[in-house]
């Protein structure tokens, strides 16, 4: 598998972007949260829109919100986490009728958005949880082809040792070392992703800014536990730059985590 060009509808170019970041939301978004979301031009969620991964109901309702809450936002790009190949498997293209509200399903594929050079990997079927492989399966998680100098990198899971220390152990790393070889080849300036739900946080190094925006708690009652990340993007004569903002919780359902590491 090869990477391509998105072929959605390019957006004008702009100087000045405020990118919205949703992962790991589960089917737990309320009414409450989506009739107060924040204003943005970009709406990107990491994967995990769906707890089953059922394609006639959580897809279908996933796709409904993103044709009417999610409208407000001109530009919407989803990539698909594990949670959402339970029964899809890597049928992308069906993906992509079923999501028919979303601007962009990015699918080892750039795509070019204001402006910004986007690239996103979906979750493969047969990589366990941990990103490891199961038995016999083919790798075809495809980093390899993640392009050089990207604005944005979109992933579902972490790579290797950035946000990845699972199940509150130390040490616990389940990120993707094929990842984490290749976002240091291609030096995005931003990687967003999310999976490890229990390290919700931004980590920065010379070349990116990585950040996990996953929203659903890990322990104790199942809920929204941390709201979504926003990221300000400012076009210089040097490229683009990006600043996160701390998250504003506004509901009694979400403990800010923020975490810089």
């Amino acid at each position: 598998m090869t990477a391509r060009k998105s072929e959605s509808k390019a957006a004008p170019e702009k100087k000045a972007l405020r990118i919205l970041h949703f992962s790991d939301t589960h089917m737990l978004l309320t009414e409450e949260h989506l009739n107060d979301l924040p204003d943005a031009d970009i709406f990107i969620h990491t994967g995990d829109f769906t707890d089953k991964g059922d394609l006639s109901t959580e897809f279908r309702i996933f796709n409904e919100q993103l044709g009417k809450q999610f409208s407000k936002y001109p530009i919407r790009i989803v990539i698909l986490g594990n949670h959402d190949c339970y029964k899809l498997k890597n049928n992308f293209s069906k993906a992509r009728q079923i999501l028919s509200n979303a601007t962009h399903l990015l699918c080892h594929e750039e795509a070019n958005v204001c402006g910004l050079r986007i690239y996103g990997c979906p979750w493969f079927y047969l990589h366990r949880w941990d990103y490891g492989m199961c038995r016999k399966a083919p790798d075809e998680s495809n980093f390899h082809a993640i392009p050089e100098n990207l604005d944005i990198l979109l992933t579902h899971g972490p790579p290797y040792k950035i946000l990845d220390e699972a199940d509150g152990y130390q040490g616990n790393y389940s990120g993707s070392e094929d990842l984490h070889k290749n976002v240091i080849r291609a030096k995005p300036k931003l990687h967003l992703f999310g999976h490890i739900h229990e390290m919700n946080g931004v980590h920065e190094t010379k070349d990116t800014t990585f950040i996990n925006s996953a929203m659903k708690n890990r322990w104790g009652k199942t809920r929204i536990q941390n709201w979504c990340r926003i990221i300000d993007a400012v076009k210089t004569s040097s490229g683009w730059t990006f600043k996160v903002k701390e998250n504003e919780t506004k509901f009694s359902d979400c403990m800010n985590l923020l975490q810089t590491i």
